[in-house]
C-alpha cells in the first residue's frame, strides 16, 4: 500500500510539474470502467493535462484502475499420487502514466478527437490460496504479491458532445508490468472550467 501510495504522489508530481506556471491549462477529470485480456473487469479514475503550451496538440493522462477479483480452481498431484486441489483469488490493480497526442490533422469532424500515446504502467497483483487436498486434513492459506513495470502504447477517442462532460473510447496494449495485456476502456471526463 505504501509502494502505490507513493506511485501516486510522483505521478500527481510529474503532472504538476508539466503544468509549469500556466496552470490555466485544461484539466480534465472522469472515471473508466476496463476490460483486460488477462486482468478482466475492472474501474478506475483519470486524469488529463493539456500541455499544449509545450507542445501543439500534446496531453498527459494518468489513470488508477482497480480489477475486480477473480476466482479460479487448479490441482497438483504431490510424489504419491495424492491430488490437492486449490482455490486462488486474484486481485490487481494498475496505474499508468501516458503522453498523449491529438490527431487533429486528419479530416475527422470534430465532434470525434481521434488520439495516440503511449507511457509507462506499473501493476500489483495478489494471489490468496487457501490450500486443501482430498487425502489432506487440513488447509493452509498462501499468499503471493506480483508486481512490476510495463510499457503501454494505446489509441482512443474523445466525443466532444457537451463542453463540459465527454465521453470517450480507449484501447490500450501493456506490455510488461505483471503480464502483457490488452486492455479496452470506456468512461467519462468531465472538463474543469478554466
Amino acid at each position: 500500500m505504501k509502494k502505490m501510495l507513493r506511485l501516486v504522489v510522483v505521478a500527481v508530481a510529474l503532472v504538476a510539474a508539466a503544468a509549469g506556471p500556466s496552470a490555466a491549462q485544461e484539466l480534465r477529470f472522469g472515471a473508466q470502467a476496463s476490460y483486460g485480456s488477462f486482468s478482466e473487469f475492472g474501474v478506475g479514475a483519470r486524469a488529463e493535462m493539456d500541455l499544449g503550451h509545450l507542445v501543439e496538440n500534446l496531453s498527459v493522462s494518468t489513470s488508477l484502475d482497480y480489477f475486480f477479483e477473480s476466482d479460479g480452481t487448479d490441482h497438483h498431484t504431490d510424489a504419491f499420487s495424492r491430488v490437492y486441489a486449490y482455490d486462488y483469488e486474484t486481485k490487481l490493480w494498475a496505474l499508468n502514466v501516458n503522453a498523449i497526442y491529438d490527431l487533429r490533422m486528419l479530416d475527422i469532424p470534430e465532434t470525434f478527437q481521434v488520439y495516440v500515446g503511449g507511457g509507462l504502467n506499473y501493476t500489483n497483483e495478489k494471489y490468496d490460496y487457501p490450500y486443501s487436498g482430498l487425502y489432506y486434513v487440513g488447509s493452509y492459506e498462501r499468499r503471493t504479491d506480483n508486481d512490476g513495470f510495463g510499457l503501454n502504447v494505446l489509441a482512443g477517442c474523445r466525443f466532444n458532445l457537451n463542453l463540459m462532460v465527454v465521453p470517450f473510447v480507449e484501447v490500450r496494449y501493456t506490455l510488461g508490468g505483471v503480464e502483457d495485456q490488452f486492455i479496452t476502456s470506456v468512461g467519462v471526463s468531465y472538463s474543469l472550467p478554466r
